[in-house]
């Protein structure tokens, strides 16, 4: 039986990883400084089982909550980016098993509200472990998320859309870009902030970032649009617990969208 300051020091544990993991500030000086949050993780790895299971599966609690607020395309990605980087890292590493984890985002990515945090995410992961994610992933899993991804046409997803089938070796199976899509020519010459740090630092091929998605202006909200909801109802609370806590993740992400967007 657990002692109450061996449960405490647990709880203390938990506190710290999820600060490192998603704090503001703590995100910032990672990206000033060009490191990820990789050896936090690799830290963790090393935790006895106990240890890692509550802190992963805390994180886990907050990272599906932060993906199923409803956002319009144009949001500060910034909101959710230490997210992001963690769920994709985990991915990485196997603590999250692929395809769970990419069954989740394909959930997450067919529904517009959700679809932003989803596109995000999913771009990260493809740069960190791309070839890795082709090789772990059932076949299945992944053609359906390239289905998911075929239906995007969101002017601003354009770049994360053609940066993860690039990298996924994917095609697109339209040749003609859809109405309302820019040219390319007018989407490159886009300024960039150099000071904004890009959603995939590592690839190829620059994407047009919103200056205001590290600075978190006001601005930063589509107008029209109404503010973002967290997910506050206690079966959400529930449902995203107990299926993280199982690993259903995909069950979790699902149960956290439609809870979101009711």
């Amino acid at each position: 039986m657990l002692s109450r300051n061996s449960l405490s020091m647990g709880d203390d544990l938990v506190r710290a990883f999820l600060y490192v993991f998603f704090d503001q500030t703590c995100l910032a000086q990672r990206l000033e400084s060009d490191k990820t949050v990789l050896p936090a993780v690799q830290v963790l790895m090393t935790l006895p089982e106990m240890n890692q299971t509550s802190v992963k599966d805390s994180s886990l609690q907050a990272i599906l909550k932060a993906f199923a607020i409803p956002r319009a395309p144009d949001c500060n990605r910034a909101e959710f980016f230490a997210f992001s980087e963690v769920f994709a890292t985990m991915m990485e590493v196997d603590l999250i098993p692929p395809t769970i984890g990419i069954q989740a985002l394909t959930r997450f990515l067919s529904i517009s509200q959700n679809r932003c945090a989803a596109i995000t995410t999913l771009g990260k992961s493809v740069e960190l472990c791309a070839e890795h994610l082709s090789d772990a992933c059932d076949l299945q899993v992944l053609t359906k998320l390239k289905e998911v991804l075929d239906t995007v046409r969101e002017d601003e997803y354009r770049y994360d859309v053609e940066y993860i089938s690039e990298n996924m070796r994917w095609t697109r199976d339209d040749d003609v870009p859809p109405q309302g899509l820019k040219e390319p020519s007018d989407l490159t010459s886009q300024s960039v902030d150099p000071s904004v740090p890009e959603a995939y630092p590592n690839q190829a091929h620059p994407v047009p970032v919103d200056s205001r998605m590290a600075s978190g202006e006001p601005g930063s909200q589509a107008k029209g649009t109404p503010a973002a909801k967290p997910v506050t109802s206690a079966p959400a609370q529930e449902a995203i617990g107990d299926a993280v806590a199982s690993t259903h993740i995909a069950a979790a992400a699902a149960a956290a969208a439609a809870q979101a967007n009711q």
